[in-house]
């Protein structure tokens, strides 16, 4: 006969402390979520939690408790935008957003973007994918510059972006010229086009109707960049002269936010006097040339540095929703 050992709690017992677990864990995150939302009922804050915290998923109870622990400490948490939180506290800010509740939700602590699945943590916040990817730098492998974002492995140990485009192995024959070069986008039945065939597409902006290069493409329609800066560019406080302004540089490598007035283009050779000063624009002919003197990717039409969440690069978002 099989006797059980004595010190194995049995498995009812085991589901008993699970549910006792998870009932604390959910009075408790329901309290805190009460106090810092007044108008929140009980039975709504409960619905909540409910959407953004699936009772059937694998640790539930650690989520709550871990969001009732952050609720305790932070009783702004959901109103602050801070990005500094739980990824539980994403979700559910997301939830009661939608559900009309006075919440605001966090976004990308560098350029803004406000997602639910915020999942980098950094000292500054939480990063999207984008700019997770840019604050990932090393020394390249290749070139052996120093500080430099990575774009990919290679045996020898991680490449930069620059030396990743000039890479061999990605070349493939462009479907419009028949070279080998590097893709810049896909046409729909798959076959890549290099980055001199590609032509930006062009939309027809619905607010100043001029038919240009789309800055951002949603549910909305098209903007093109003029009116992109001057209706949907985020707006913050600026690190430099701390007023609330259009953000022209978001903060990374240590340099915070700053506005139009405050930013400095990277100083380059001028295609037209050739006299270096900060970069404002640049023409089709110039910015591959600039790009390889500051060893980055330089954006032909875009006319200041790395903006904000809707700046498209070849294939990216904006480019492939057109």
């Amino acid at each position: 006969m099989n006797a059980s050992s004595p010190t194995a709690p049995s498995t009812v017992a085991r589901l008993a402390a699970q549910a006792a677990r998870l009932e604390a864990a959910t009075s408790a995150a329901v309290g805190h979520l009460i106090s810092a939302l007044p108008s929140l009922g009980r039975h709504d804050a409960e619905a909540a939690l409910v959407t953004a915290v699936p009772i059937p998923t694998r640790g539930a109870a650690r989520y709550l408790e871990e969001l009732a622990g952050h609720l305790a400490a932070h009783p702004d948490a959901l109103t602050s935008g801070s990005s500094l939180c739980p990824p539980v506290l994403l979700r559910l800010a997301e939830v009661l957003y939608d559900a009309g509740h006075p919440v605001v939700r966090p976004g990308c602590a560098h350029c803004g973007k406000i997602r639910s699945d915020l999942r980098q943590l950094r000292p500054e916040g939480r990063l999207c994918g984008t700019f997770d990817a840019r604050s990932r730098q090393a020394t390249c492998a290749r070139c052996r510059r120093e500080n430099v974002r990575i774009a990919a492995r290679r045996p020898e140990g991680r490449i930069c972006h620059t030396c990743y485009h000039s890479d061999p192995e990605i070349f493939e024959e462009c479907a419009e010229c028949g070279q080998s070069r590097a893709p810049a986008v896909r046409r729909e039945d798959g076959r890549a086009l290099c980055g001199r065939c590609w032509k930006r597409p062009m939309h027809t902006c619905v607010s100043c109707g001029k038919t240009a290069a789309a800055a951002l493409v949603d549910d909305d329609g098209a903007l093109c960049h003029p009116c992109y800066n001057r209706h949907r560019r985020p707006r913050r406080l600026c690190g430099r002269c701390g007023q609330l302004k259009r953000i022209a540089c978001n903060a990374r490598d240590g340099q915070p936010d700053l506005c139009d007035g405050c930013y400095r283009g990277p100083e380059v050779t001028c295609s037209i006097c050739s006299r270096v000063r900060p970069c404002t624009s640049r023409d089709a002919q110039a910015s591959r040339s600039a790009a390889t003197a500051t060893g980055a990717l330089v954006q032909e039409s875009h006319a200041l540095g790395a903006v904000g969440p809707s700046r498209s690069t070849p294939g990216g978002p904006s480019a492939r929703s057109a």
